[in-house]
């Protein structure tokens, strides 16, 4: 009976042992997939923020490029109107006759203007004139 109880003990020795190392194997494994976890999430994070980056920039390249397009169209109307209101006063003749003042406005840059207007029209008018010129 001794080498049977011996090769009973070697074989519940032999089942722990198998044991502690299934469970270090599990262990180790554990390990290295929370490492593996944990570079993943981090590569995520660094993604996430490249991508966060480049859309602020496209955002704020798009953001310029509409204010530009904006101050464009705004220049672009701004002359327009200035081109009409030089039109219209390039097709009506000065006012003249008893009623006809003249208007003289002296700009900080360029040479003064004047112009003859009637009693009647308005200081838009005489804006329109400095406008168009």
């Amino acid at each position: 009976r001794a080498p049977i109880a011996a090769s009973a003990a070697e074989r519940r020795d032999a089942d722990a042992t198998e044991r502690a190392i299934a469970a270090s194997i599990a262990t180790e494994a554990r390990v290295v997939t929370n490492e593996v976890d944990e570079a993943y999430e981090a590569s995520l994070r660094a993604d996430r923020a490249k991508d966060a980056d480049r859309k602020a920039a496209a955002d704020a390249a798009n953001a310029a490029i509409e204010a530009e397009a904006a101050r464009i169209k705004a220049a672009a109307d701004a002359e327009t109107a200035r081109a009409a209101k030089r039109a219209r006063y390039a097709a009506t003749p000065e006012a003249s006759g008893p009623f006809a003042k003249r208007v003289r406005v002296r700009l900080p840059e360029g040479p003064p203007l004047s112009r003859a207007f009637l009693e009647t029209d308005s200081v838009a008018a005489v804006r329109d004139f400095v406008d168009a010129s």
